[in-house]
């Protein structure tokens, strides 16, 4: 971010891509800060001020995140942000949403330490407990507590972002299995009761 110019092809982007993006007419440099670390902190905290009003600051946080954008403020986040964005992104919809859905039908399954941040973080959204999701996935307690933690850590970081962390599993349509409670709840069958 310490570049003599800001990268042009990357202003040209943000002004086509984005034509009604808050920051289309304000100095590239704002975004693309330089200079001495107090001026280049005073830069961010605009850029971000702008980006905190936009319409298309989601739009422009994906393009940063899916293009690997090194540079510059996107969507209201900095590369370094933008790096533990990716990580959390990847913590909470790291698993396949078929792995969840056959967990949450029942199937006891072992779920490998790559997608047990997303699995466990599915499973909670949808009421399971740390007891259930042990028994579900055969992973120690203490790991699924971890799990959890980070979940919930990655969780407040996207809410923070503006970003709505619900798991993508909110899809599957759950209900309550009578008698037995909502932790135990499987597929949603014709006229049944929805839990969210």
């Amino acid at each position: 971010m310490t570049a003599s110019r800001p990268p042009r092809d990357r202003v040209l982007v943000r002004d086509t891509a984005f034509p009604g993006a808050a920051c289309v007419g304000h100095e590239p440099e704002l975004f693309f800060p330089r200079g001495e670390s107090e001026r280049w902190e005073h830069s961010i905290e605009q850029a971000k001020r702008i980006c905190g009003g936009c319409a298309v600051r989601v739009d422009c946080l994906r393009h940063a995140v899916d293009n690997c954008e090194s540079d510059g403020v996107w969507g209201g986040l900095t590369p370094s942000e933008r790096r533990r964005f990716r990580r959390a992104l990847r913590t909470l919809y790291g698993a396949d949403d078929s792995l969840v859905r056959r967990l949450l039908t029942g199937e006891r399954l072992v779920v490998t330490p790559e997608h047990l941040g997303s699995v466990v973080w599915q499973l909670a959204w949808h009421g399971w407990r740390v007891e259930r999701i042990c028994l579900a996935t055969a992973v120690p307690r203490p790991r699924v507590r971890r799990s959890l933690a980070a979940a919930q850590s990655a969780a407040d970081f996207l809410r923070a972002a503006g970003i709505d962390p619900r798991p993508r599993s909110t899809r599957i349509t759950l209900t309550e299995t009578p008698g037995r409670g909502a932790d135990r709840a499987g597929p949603r069958a014709e006229g049944s009761r929805q839990v969210a």
